[in-house]
């Protein structure tokens, strides 16, 4: 405690430094979190727009094949027999 006492200017310093290192960690946590959640939005976005596209093409070659088609996978047009 006497060590403590005759050193304040010391033990101030680096209280302080101490702060700031915890002020900067906060700022940088909270922004790799933003950063986080705004990557999990855009895939989330991604995935549905991709599953909708391939529900519309599993219908359309449902209705191709309904219709007496013959669905050709590498275009994916349906061609009349």
């Amino acid at each position: 405690m006497t060590w403590l006492i005759s050193n304040w200017r010391l033990a101030s310093g680096a209280a302080a430094g101490l702060a700031v290192v915890g002020a900067v960690w906060w700022i940088d946590s909270r922004g790799y979190e933003r950063g986080s959640e705004a990557a999990k939005s855009e895939i989330t976005k991604q995935d549905r727009s991709a599953v909708d596209a391939a529900n519309e093409a599993s219908a359309n070659r449902r209705l191709c094949v309904d219709a007496g088609g013959l669905w050709d996978v590498s275009t994916g047009n349906c061609r009349r027999r």
